[in-house]
């Protein structure tokens, strides 16, 4: 066997099949109470991978943050439309008090960030794009230092180090002429930016 994948999910939308890897598919409310409970469980069976289908509270979150700093590789989803704004929603569960020392677990454990979205193309089907927000160095400093704004901007010009934003993903399609003008004002999450892209601009 290649690896061992335990997935945590509410509900299971997709049963994989273990073929390189061994895949155990745990759903919440069938095989486990909570995300928490059964990410506890997954951790004594020494597993790979950890998916937790989503983290939805504090108690999900600091598990799972064990879990990567006792060197799991634990990946989770969040319905957020932006790699900044899954920082701040994680941290926005903490009180004030916990805030700093979140944001050094965060900057510490945190590998990556993609947030994704759906757009329709020219050619009547669909094409994804996306937020990528690689943990280097400097953004670790910022993670720590809660400068989102400074992220962001590292992340319009950092493409040699694999990031990317929503914007520049819906303008590269505009480009390649997979989706209208009008398509990528639409799904922009900053118009403003997107049509000062489009005009060339920026």
């Amino acid at each position: 066997s290649y690896g061992h994948i335990i997935t945590i999910e509410d509900p299971i939308e997709f049963v994989h099949k273990s073929r390189k890897a061994l895949i155990k598919q745990r759903e919440v409310g069938m095989h486990t109470l909570k995300f928490d409970n059964a990410l506890k469980a997954a951790l004594r069976e020494d597993p790979d991978l950890i998916l937790v289908g989503e983290m939805r509270d504090k108690e999900t979150v600091n598990t799972a943050l064990k879990a990567a700093q006792t060197g799991h590789l634990v990946m989770g989803t969040l319905h957020t439309n932006s790699a900044v704004k899954t920082l701040e929603r994680i941290l926005n569960l903490y009180d004030a008090d916990e805030q700093h020392a979140m944001r050094v677990a965060l900057a510490e454990s945190l590998v990556a960030i993609i947030a994704q979205g759906l757009c329709r193309t020219t050619d009547g089907k669909r094409a994804a794009f996306h937020d990528i927000l690689i943990n280097t160095e400097t953004v670790k400093d910022y993670v720590r230092k809660a400068q989102y704004d400074e992220i962001l901007e590292l992340m319009a010009n950092n493409e040699f180090d694999g990031m990317i934003t929503m914007n520049k993903s819906l303008f590269n399609l505009y480009q390649e002429g997979r989706i209208t003008e009008e398509t990528a004002l639409e799904m922009s999450p900053t118009q403003n930016e997107m049509a000062m892209m489009l005009r060339g601009r920026i």
